[in-house]
Order: structure tokens, then sequence, then C-alpha cells
């Protein structure tokens, strides 16, 4: 059964497939670009854009996506040119984001294989293996479900918008009413949606098989043990706030040298070795930034590859449960 101590021994397996395995940080960090994987920390993101909206408009769509002022922005100024210029901008956008789909959803095939052949095999990686997994990519059903994912979670965002437009009064009592009511339905539905997302992409990989029956594994597998589950997620919260806190670290360490040789360079009076120098500054700072993200995806999606594993040989016995029942016999 899943208890208490063997979500220290999750996390222990799943930092050390991270640790060993640094020939998957490349794929996740392109793999990340899907976001997917934090599952929590990507219901409190969308949680976080909820702002009451009196009907469904730009003004709503700028709160639902994340680059939507942006891209309104880019399409205005894009329609102010001529046709021309407008067909061939157009084209060479779609071909920029088809090429970038198809490295993203080949990334997120190989992160996957690659840590569940890690969960069995525990020796190193080898590149042409883990390219060779893509002869059987799942491409249409990754993208489906990356999809899928963020247009449901953007329509229970807007939904939530406009009821909290429709429901809202002046009166502090009931607003605060509203308030709860919405989030206590919102919450679960947003979690179960990443997280049920998650189970599907997995299944997907290691199963080989269709949509539907690796939907409906990771649905039974969910809903008999959702508590383990929301546990985990919020453990794994708790590690990537402290994990960003600690990058934030390495930049602020990184940043004292890097400043240090700039006064140095600025000082020196070459703008070339000024220019050097802020460059290489910017690429460490990218790299640090890089490597984080890459062993940060790759340790969030082997936390969950093995925390299913479990889940389908010993079951689950949540914390809370275990809890509970001690409180129970106090009494």
């Amino acid at each position: 059964m899943v208890k208490g101590g063997a979500y220290k021994k999750i996390i222990s397996q799943a930092w050390q497939t991270t640790r060993t395995h640094k020939e998957l940080w490349f794929f996740a960090i392109l793999a990340g670009l899907a976001n997917t994987g934090v599952v929590f920390n990507s219901v409190v993101k969308t949680f976080l854009r909820i702002r009451p909206a009196d009907q469904v408009n730009l003004e709503t769509f700028k709160y639902v996506v994340d680059l939507a002022p942006w891209l309104l922005l880019y399409i205005k100024n894009l329609l102010t040119l001529d046709t021309v210029r407008i067909v061939a901008t157009v084209l060479v956008i779609l071909l920029i984001l088809s090429v970038a789909t198809l490295v993203i959803v080949m990334s997120q095939h190989i992160l996957l294989s690659g840590i569940f052949r890690s969960t069995r095999k525990k020796n190193q990686l080898k590149l042409r293996g883990l390219f060779r997994e893509l002869r059987h990519l799942h491409f249409w059903r990754i993208l489906s479900v990356d999809l899928l994912i963020y247009l449901l979670s953007s329509i229970l965002l807007s939904f939530s918008s406009l009821a909290l437009a429709g429901l809202l009064t002046d009166n502090l009592g009931i607003d605060l009413f509203v308030f709860t009511g919405i989030y206590t339905l919102l919450l679960p539905l947003l979690f179960t949606l990443n997280l049920l997302g998650m189970f599907v992409l997995i299944n997907i990989v290691r199963l080989d098989k269709g949509l539907i029956r690796a939907f409906t594994r990771a649905w039974n597998l969910l809903s008999g043990h959702w508590l383990a589950a929301l546990e985990v997620a919020l453990l794994l919260f708790v590690i990537n706030f402290l994990a960003s806190i600690l990058l934030l670290t390495a930049l602020v360490i990184y940043a004292i040298p890097a400043i240090v040789f700039y006064i140095a360079a600025f000082h020196s009076g070459s703008l070339l070795l000024v220019a050097i120098v802020s460059v290489f500054g910017a690429l460490g700072a990218l790299a640090i930034v890089l490597v984080f993200a890459g062993a940060i995806t790759t340790f969030n999606y082997s936390i969950w590859i093995e925390l299913m594993e479990r889940f389908e040989r010993y079951g689950a016995t949540p914390v809370i449960d275990k809890l509970v029942a001690r409180f129970k016999r106090m009494f």
C-alpha cells in the first residue's frame, strides 16, 4: 500500500532517475513548454487568472490566454500590412508553429518513454535508443491531450468568470459566499483535469494504445486513488516552490561576479569588451535556468510515473486517512 513513508521513496526514486539520466533534461526543457507535469502549479496558475466578466469579449480572452495581449497587438499590427506580406507572414508563422509543435510532442514522447524505461532499467539511456522510440510516436494522441487540457481549462476559466460576474452583489457576505462556492467547485475540476491529462499521457506512451484505453485506465486509477494523488500533488507543489527559491538564490549568487566583471569591462572603456561580458553573462544565466527547467521537469514527470506504477502494484492508503483514523481512536 502507498503510505506516507512510500511518498519519500517515490520522491527518492524520482530524484535518482532525474540525477542519473541527465540525457533526458534537454527533452524535458522542450516538453515543459506544453505545461504538463507540474499539475498543482498549473491549477494554481489558472486559478489566479479568474476575473469577473459580464460577457465573453476580448478582455475575457486576455485573462484566459497567457499570451493574448501580445497576440492581439501583433494581429492588429499585422493587419496594417499589404495582402502579400500578410499571407507570407501567416505561412511562416504556421510553419514555425508546426515545427515547434512537432518538436514539443516528440520531446514529451521521448521523456515519458525514457523515464518509464529507467524505472525498469537503471543504466544510462543512449540517445540512439531514445530517438528509436520515435518510431512509435503517438503524435496526434499526445497533441490532442495537450490541446484538450488547455481548451477545457480555458472554458472552465471563462465560465467561472461569467458566473462570478452574474452572481456578485454589493453585499460582502453574499460575495464571499459566491467566491467560496465558485472556487470550491473549480479547484477540484482543474486538479482532476490536469492530473487526468498527465495520467493519460503516461498511458499513451507506456501502453502503446489508443486514447480511449489510455483514458479509461487513467480514470479508473485516479478515481480509486484521488486523495493520495492530491497529497502527492500538494507535496510536489511545495518541492517546486522550494526549487524555485533555490534557482533564484543561484541566479543572485551568479549575478554578483557577473556584475563585477561588467563594471570592470565598462571602466575599461572598451565597448567590445562590454558587449562580450554582457553576452556571456546572459548566456550563463540562461544556462542556469535551462538546467533547472530540464531537471525539475524530468523530476515532475518521474514523480507521476513512479506514482502510477506504485498505484497499480500496491494500491493506496492516503496519509489523511491514517490521520483521521488516529484521531477517531483518540476519542
